[in-house]
């Protein structure tokens, strides 16, 4: 059993590494203006188009493009305790930001900011 679930783990990760160099090849075949379309190019390699788009090797991950939008939300909670997420939305835009409602309702719910009942 335990040889198994090995051979397992290993086609796995073979298959990442597989997939992430024809995303590497595809990305660069691209910027070259060679031939093929990058949808022809993916079907070839057997890989989706979405998850193409999403392979970034460079990009940061999103809880460091969050922090700063943490931060300022925690800031407008601490000073108006009683606001919610549309009230925090909105005091954001007011300060330049652009961001989504359902964005800011995921960021407070993760970080248990909850506006107080009493006014």
């Amino acid at each position: 059993m335990k040889g198994c679930l090995q051979r397992i783990e290993q086609q796995r990760m073979l298959q990442a590494l597989r997939k992430s160099a024809v995303y590497r090849k595809v990305g660069e075949e691209a910027q070259a203006h060679r031939g093929l379309g990058i949808r022809r190019m993916l079907e070839l390699g057997r890989v989706s188009r979405s998850s193409f788009y999403r392979f970034d090797p460079e990009r940061k991950r999103d809880t460091d493009r969050d922090m700063d939008l943490r931060d300022a939300i925690q800031r407008i909670a601490l000073e108006w305790p009683s606001y919610g997420r549309p009230r925090i939305t909105a005091e954001l835009r007011r300060q330049v930001w652009t961001v989504n409602p359902k964005r800011v309702y995921r960021l407070m719910r993760a970080d248990n900011l909850r506006p107080s009942d009493h006014r």
